[in-house]
């Protein structure tokens, strides 16, 4: 079921490669739109993040599972996950990301 809030809107993240234990980018600002009301797409999101610093070496290497957290406020945090079809661009510190689901994170 989708959310009732078409966007959410935050100013706080990170970007961290597990098998490192490591954090490779710190988020300052994201934003998350709903890509539809209804049908298949209505459970995902087009995601607009921008890094005050991000390790893109790090970032770009296929060897490594890389882990998106966003926090909303002190109550609400979620992992991004892409979907397959997804496309993902860097433009200099934003990334943006087509179909991504936010879990909550507990």
């Amino acid at each position: 079921m989708p959310r009732i809030i078409p966007v959410l809107i935050g100013r706080t993240g990170r970007v961290e490669i597990p098998e490192l234990g490591s954090s490779i980018g710190e988020v300052v600002n994201w934003t998350a739109r709903r890509r539809a009301e209804k049908g298949p797409e209505a459970e995902l999101d087009d995601l607009n993040i921008v890094f005050g610093w991000i390790q893109r070496e790090l970032y770009d290497d296929p060897e490594y599972e890389k882990v998106i957290v966003l926090r909303m406020n002190r109550h609400n945090a979620f992992r991004v996950e892409q979907d397959p079809g997804g496309r993902a661009e860097f433009v200099g510190k934003y990334l943006n990301l087509e179909k991504v689901r936010l879990v909550k994170v507990e």
